[in-house]
């Protein structure tokens, strides 16, 4: 897991519980087939958690609360 993407998406998901279940719910879609929202490098490939966490430190995912509730 690279820390600098770590760092970047605390920054935007500070409670680390919540950035943890948004982090390993994307890094499923992306294993399953969904494509990357930022660009990735060819030493990611196959690092879904790694893209995961670069695609929230980018703001491309949002965290709706709501959806947080359950």
């Amino acid at each position: 897991m690279n820390n600098d993407y770590v760092k970047q998406a605390i920054k935007k998901v500070p409670d680390r519980l919540v950035l943890v279940r948004i982090a390993s719910e994307r890094a499923k879609d992306l294993a399953r087939g969904a494509g990357a929202l930022v660009e990735t490098l060819p030493a990611e490939k196959g690092c879904y958690l790694d893209i995961a966490l670069k695609e929230i430190g980018a703001g491309k995912i949002i965290v709706d609360p709501a959806s947080l509730e359950a």
